[in-house]
């Protein structure tokens, strides 16, 4: 039988329980932003949840941020509601309380270098076709049967492999060095 504890201390535990309160509110952001846009019910439940999850007002805030920024996210809310507006409603809940400070650039040996390449990084993507016109193309059902039917069409005559040979020599030696 399996003990039914583990040997882990109280901070070790402490910890674990943290670790999943953080991984569950994360991955109820993400199902509701998923969902499409945010409305009262899901203001709601992610106050309630984070009170009982104890989640700060920052770490929510972050939670929204990084949900707004995953792009699987946006393309499940897109497909799910027919549209790309959804976006508005969690922006204004994810954004900060505090503005970031502007930061002026930083100036190192290899800045030139830095500006150069991202020159020629900028001339090298201006050549590749736009996001929208890379889009995969799909089969259709009736292409795809057409492609299976000729698949199973093509017969293949089946052939028995011939035997090794370096096998046959090695038990030859081994069974006449046994015998002297």
């Amino acid at each position: 039988m399996w003990p039914l504890l583990l040997d882990m201390t109280k901070e070790e535990s402490v910890q674990n329980l943290r670790n999943l309160e953080l991984e569950a509110y994360a991955h109820l952001v993400s199902a509701l932003r998923a969902q499409g846009p945010l409305n009262s019910d899901k203001r709601k439940l992610l106050k309630e949840t984070s009170v009982a999850l104890n989640i700060t007002q920052e770490r929510h805030k972050a939670e929204v941020r990084r949900a707004i920024s995953d792009e699987k996210l946006n393309t499940i809310a897109y497909h799910i509601t027919g549209h790309g507006e959804s976006l508005e409603d969690w922006a204004q809940e994810g954004r900060r309380l505090v503005p970031l400070l502007p930061r002026t650039a930083p100036q190192t040996a290899f800045s030139a270098l830095a500006d150069e390449t991202a020159e020629v990084a900028t001339q090298c993507n201006k050549q590749l076709p736009l996001p929208s016109s890379t889009e995969r193309k799909r089969q259709t059902v009736t292409q795809l049967s057409a492609a299976a039917t000729t698949e199973t069409s093509k017969t293949v005559p089946f052939r028995i492999p011939d035997p090794p040979k370096a096998e046959e020599n090695k038990k030859e030696k081994t069974t006449s060095q046994f015998r002297e």
